[in-house]
């Protein structure tokens, strides 16, 4: 009988990894920590409150906020039901994980911020000497090959900087004085930059409806926040036949920002892919993918730094979007 109870203790256990692993391949970080807080707390119950630890961990940290803490309570109130001695144990052993995964996590990301700053670097040379061949080349039928590979240089080095930057705001580093940023030109000169990067058949411009307007902001930041907007519809703006009826292309991706009462507003809007509901909710967390299935290269941490930047600079940040219709980015600053 002791033997058929572990053997129906292990199945129970492989059954919850699997409800566990299928919820994750789902993409599902709610479902995923009530899994794994259903293991906790099956464990307790089985008088294994180490073993419960570390599902105890990762569920409170893939639900964050209120209900983080009322898992908490459910977890305490269930070891009080076996014994003092047992809660106090495992949250001896829960501090102790939280602080492995804090010393791991603190590596990752001081390997991540030097592989960065080098290839930063790489690029940066690079950069110049293609500026360098540019001006050697003038008239020559290569210039127009070298001016791209050259504005590709600048996009890899401003997405460098991204990654580099959201480190900086997560450690409270804040940027310097704001100035008066006109986002016009900027906005042009971006414009110009991510044409040839659309897909064929697919427009990049200045929205008709923007305005030439300035903004009390950090310039680098304002510009980089527009790189990975406009980088990201670029990505997942496909052509579409249906459209040319209408629009007289394929696809369109347009860039404006005009002034809304007290703020600006600066806008993304594409006639892409569109993003599911149930992921709008956690689009700018820290590796989140905009659309799993699109098996699109990211790191993830792009809409996660627009989201520091423009929030650490008293603005607001969000996204309006409905599937195989497209998606508008958009964000607010005080005016300049």
């Amino acid at each position: 009988m002791i033997e058929a109870a572990r053997e129906n203790y292990a199945a129970a256990r492989e059954a919850f990894g699997v409800a566990i692993r299928s919820f994750l391949a789902a993409n599902d970080p709610a479902k995923a920590a009530l899994a794994q807080f259903e293991c906790a707390m099956a464990l307790v119950r089985q008088g294994r409150p180490e073993e419960a630890a570390p599902y105890l961990v990762e569920a409170m940290d893939g639900a964050q906020g209120l209900a983080a803490e009322r898992m908490a309570e459910r977890f305490r109130e269930a070891c009080e039901r076996v014994g003092t001695e047992t809660w106090l144990r495992t949250l001896l052993r829960v501090k102790q994980l939280n602080q492995q995964l804090a010393e791991e996590e603190a590596l990752r990301e001081a390997l991540a911020g030097t592989i960065v700053h080098d290839l930063r670097s790489l690029v940066s040379v690079l950069g110049m000497r293609l500026d360098q061949a540019l001006g050697a080349a003038a008239g020559s039928p290569v210039v127009h090959s070298l001016q791209s590979a050259s504005d590709q240089c600048r996009l890899l080095l401003e997405l460098a900087s991204t990654i580099l930057d959201a480190q900086k705001l997560e450690a409270g580093h804040l940027y310097a004085e704001p100035t008066t940023v006109r986002l016009r030109p900027m906005i042009r000169e971006l414009v110009s930059w991510f044409g040839p990067a659309a897909k064929r058949g697919v427009i990049l411009r200045e929205a008709s409806d923007s305005e030439d307007v300035a903004a009390r902001a950090d310039e680098a930041s304002v510009r980089r926040v527009l790189v990975n907007l406009i980088h990201n519809a670029t990505k997942y703006t496909l052509p579409r036949e249906d459209l040319l009826p209408t629009l007289g292309h394929a696809g369109e991706i347009a860039v404006g920002a005009r002034a809304e009462g007290e703020r600006v507003r600066v806008w993304v809007r594409d006639t892409g892919v569109g993003i599911p509901p149930e992921f709008l909710g956690r689009i700018f967390g820290k590796f989140a993918q905009a659309e799993p299935g699109m098996k699109k290269a990211s790191t993830g941490l792009g809409l996660y730094f627009c989201k520091l930047a423009i929030e650490a600079q008293g603005g607001e940040i969000g996204v309006d979007s409905e599937v195989d219709v497209g998606s508008t980015f958009w964000f607010t600053l005080p005016p300049g």
